[in-house]
């Protein structure tokens, strides 16, 4: 098992108990001999026949060579060019792959008739493990492909450096600095620097590609539609396409993901950052950072989550209340024993930074907060209550919860006790939750112009 905290383990499905759970929840789970997972499960849709795989290499731009950034991304166009797309084509197949600091995904998706049997990924599946076990090797010339896509790579960096001189671009990335530090894997863009990225040799990705397709780090999960008995067949074609994958001795790419250090260790509650643009007018973007010592995938964290849509809405009265044009989004994000809530605003007119940053950071405080009734907080957990008693609980729930496990834990996550976690909380859960919101300061993060 992949090395994660003890609340996580709380909620895995033990090797033992895994092909119950695949056979209560409708999911078929194959380890091949080679280190390699499989998962498929399926869903009845009477109208059409649909599938989607995706294969998945936990190895991203974390990863990249020192003094050559943009590398995994580089390979991911590379990759994507070529071999699987004349077969793909003819299959009504599309195909995409991704790239973030930690992984490369590799996605298809086909549809077909419903007196069809294969929907277009059947054939695809071959041509797709030909290219991961060779991942460059179709090119006819690949120095040329390769200098080809540094050209497409450095048109998406110069777009990438224009979004940043937005007020957005600017306050996202501000966060997430303030957040985690400036050597946290969130602030390294996948992309590369541009000097970075068009130094590399395709020996260096040809090295590179060998290091990241292993086997032993392969997730490949499969959703299709009809009975189990095609989810089945879907993962026995894996299996029998994967298990004789090349390279399965090879040594899979490092993981040096700093688990210990998720945060930045000099952030504090009630720290609060200023940033001028230079851009020549007063606009601002601000956004409010709480930060909670509460485990990922917690029963706390998922009270926080559900109640954080009534903060927002209270955020978002506020606004209307005082007259003030805006464009405001939440986000609720978790690593490992820390989780955050961020409230980020771009106000539409004018106005002085520091009455601004003042007013809103006291009515917030005072009136977003102090201000929830018993009534909202009640209707909140109705609502949740609500929501857990659909039946039946879809199966791609289940599904997408043990692909997430696969791929970062190494086992399923098992929703059956995620949801009897959810069934267990209380009212008095989610008034000691808004109490953590009301004794804790936020981080505020502006940006604007003095000018």
């Amino acid at each position: 098992m992949i090395d994660c905290d003890q609340n996580i383990k709380d909620i895995l499905v033990s090797p033992d108990e895994e092909e119950k759970y695949c056979q209560r929840n409708g999911l078929h789970l194959r380890r091949l001999n080679n280190g390699a997972t499989v998962l498929t499960a399926s869903r009845l849709v009477e109208d059409m026949k649909w599938g989607e795989l995706e294969i998945f290499f936990p190895s991203g731009a974390y990863n990249d060579p020192v003094g050559k950034s943009g590398a995994h991304h580089l390979l991911e166009h590379l990759i994507m060019v070529g071999k699987i797309f004349p077969i793909a084509d003819a299959a009504n197949v599309l195909k995409n792959a991704g790239t973030n600091q930690r992984s490369i995904t590799v996605m298809l998706e086909g549809s077909a008739s419903p007196d069809s049997n294969d929907f277009g990924l059947w054939p695809v599946i071959q041509a797709t493990k030909d290219v991961l076990a060779e991942p460059l090797g179709h090119h006819l010339n690949l120095e040329k492909a390769v200098e080809r896509e540094k050209r497409v790579v450095l048109g998406e960096i110069s777009e990438d450096e224009a979004k940043k001189l937005q007020h957005d671009g600017i306050q996202e990335r501000l966060i997430t600095l303030d957040l985690f530090g400036e050597n946290h894997p969130f602030m390294i863009n996948v992309l590369g620097l541009k000097e970075e990225m068009v130094s590399i040799t395709p020996k260096e990705l040809i090295d590179l590609s060998h290091r990241v397709f292993v086997p032993k780090n392969m997730v490949a999960s499969g959703f299709t539609s009809g009975d189990r008995l095609l989810a089945a067949s879907l993962a026995n074609l894996l299996e029998d396409s994967f298990n004789n994958f090349p390279r399965a001795g090879q040594q899979p790419n490092p993981d040096s993901f700093p688990l210990s250090q998720l945060t930045n260790p000099t952030l504090a509650p009630g720290q609060s950052f200023f940033y001028e643009t230079g851009l020549g007018n007063k606009l601002v973007s601000a956004g409010f950072v709480w930060l909670f010592d509460i485990p990922n995938n917690s029963r706390e964290q998922m009270v926080l989550f559900s109640l954080q849509s009534l903060i927002s809405q209270n955020f978002f009265n506020l606004f209307r209340q005082e007259g003030w044009g805006y464009t405001a989004s939440t986000s609720f994000r978790s690593l490992k024993d820390k989780t955050f809530y961020n409230f980020s605003f771009e106000v539409g007119k004018r106005l002085d930074i520091a009455q601004f940053l003042c007013l809103v950071h006291q009515r917030s405080m005072e009136t977003v907060l102090r201000d929830v009734s018993e009534d909202a907080i009640e209707d909140c957990y109705k609502k949740e209550k609500r929501f857990q008693e659909i039946e039946p609980v879809p199966r791609v729930a289940f599904f997408n919860h043990a692909v997430e496990g696969l791929r970062n834990f190494g086992h399923m996550i098992d929703y059956e006790k995620m949801l009897e976690m959810r069934k267990s909380v209380t009212i008095k859960d989610y008034r000691r939750c808004l109490e953590r919101f009301l004794d804790q300061e936020p981080i505020v993060v502006a940006i604007g112009d003095l000018g």
